[in-house]
């Protein structure tokens, strides 16, 4: 027997929790209407391990990235079928960055990192509107990013309508940003061009079925294209033994295939979540994302909720960690996120309900991530090993009101 979604159980209400807008579904509609003012705090830190001794140029360890990050949203309802939301995003960077690679004494790659400490800050604020019809609703949202040196601006539309009783979705969406850079030191660094731009553009369908009432399967499609300047300024790469600018192709497509099934355990009032991506683009990379989490209730006002994830990606067609020279088409980098190499990471989330210890419509939220990434994590055997790959730590916290 079907659940219709006008009366959905508890238990499916638990299981649905965050599932019914696929990432990549740009601008999704609203998956339920708000009914008061809501407001969410998030403050995370993310902490990049130091570069190892026997990776780095300088055979000592070195510190890396560390970034602190604020985030704030606010919800509240506009109509009796609509609802608005802000979210603002702010990021303080700072630390050293991977610069180039270059050979040891051995032959072997080692990880330069850029000279001077990097201090950096990113400002992210996104509007958005939601209007609710009986069967479906639609969405649309703008935004801008700021940093010292790039400003994008960006918008999206999405819809979803609903059928069968309500037990099938269908989600759509588009969007589009538009992108200026203008790197820092372009004039110490000839390497660096003085002012570039790029665009972007995505489509995305998704569907949600109800299986039981206590699971349900969700799939979703993504295409991406960017074109302009899509190479790193501030990376250079190794070709006959003298340092030239990164150079990457001025088009990018790329296509991703997300599906996540959802299964409510009653009697454990628990509920597993499996995803998997696939995702392929034109530059040569072919990746793969396994997620598993499982979410328990505890004492009704407690949810702990321990996940693992898996990924394994090849690497770009203009990728290698050196050069013998530049190639013809001269499109060359030696950037690690387009090296082939596999990571697994776990994350430990913990939320406390504190209506029932307090008598305030407060959530609080606490996790932490532990992510490693190593070419032997990889499905296909990786001859080099690129020094640069990053291994990190993430841990946040989230508080959330309703008035």
């Amino acid at each position: 027997m079907r659940a219709r979604s006008a009366q959905p159980s508890k238990a499916f209400a638990a299981l649905t929790t965050g599932a019914l807008a696929l990432p990549g579904l740009v601008g999704s509609a609203s998956a339920e209407e708000v009914e008061t003012l809501s407001l969410t705090f998030q403050p995370s830190l993310y902490l990049e391990d130091d570069l190892k001794a026997d990776k780095s140029s300088t055979g000592e360890d070195e510190e890396r990235y560390e970034i602190q990050s604020y985030q704030f949203q606010l919800k509240t309802p506009f109509t009796r079928r609509s609802d608005v939301s802000i979210d603002v995003l702010h990021e303080r960077m700072s630390g050293a960055s991977p610069w180039f690679i270059e050979r040891d004494l051995n032959g072997d790659p080692v990880q330069v990192m850029s000279g001077a400490t990097i201090e950096d800050e990113r400002t992210d604020i996104l509007a958005k509107y939601n209007y609710n019809l009986d069967n479906g609703g639609f969405s649309v949202a703008g935004g801008i990013s700021t940093e010292r040196d790039y400003f994008s601006g960006n918008g999206s539309f999405g819809a979803s309508f609903d059928f069968n009783d309500k037990n099938t979705t269908i989600t759509t969406g588009m969007g589009f940003s538009f992108d200026t850079l203008e790197p820092t030191d372009s004039d110490i660094f000839t390497t660096r061009p003085d002012k570039e731009s790029k665009q972007s553009y995505s489509l995305a369908i998704g569907a949600t079925q109800i299986l039981t009432r206590t699971s349900m399967i969700q799939t979703g499609l993504t295409f991406k294209l960017h074109r302009g300047f899509l190479s790193d300024p501030y990376k250079l790469v190794s070709a006959g033994g003298v340092n030239v600018a990164d150079s990457r192709p001025d088009e990018k497509k790329q296509i991703g295939i997300l599906t996540r099934y959802r299964h409510h355990f009653e009697e454990a009032n628990g509920s597993l979540h499996a995803d998997y991506n696939f995702y392929r683009d034109n530059w040569g990379i072919f990746a793969h994302t396994v997620e598993i989490g499982w979410h328990q209730t505890l004492f009704d006002f407690v949810r702990v909720i321990p996940s693992g994830r898996y990924y394994t990606q090849t690497a770009a067609d203009f990728y290698k960690p050196f050069f013998l020279g530049v190639p013809e088409d001269g499109h060359l980098s030696s950037d690690y996120r387009l090296s082939p190499y596999g990571a697994i990471s776990w994350k430990l989330k913990t939320e406390l309900d504190l209506f029932q210890l307090i008598h305030r419509d407060w959530l609080l939220a606490m996790s932490w991530e532990r992510y490693i990434s190593d070419a032997d994590f990889s499905l296909k055997k990786v001859d080099v090993e690129n020094p640069g790959l990053v291994s990190f730590n993430l841990f946040t916290v989230q508080l959330k009101t309703k008035f």
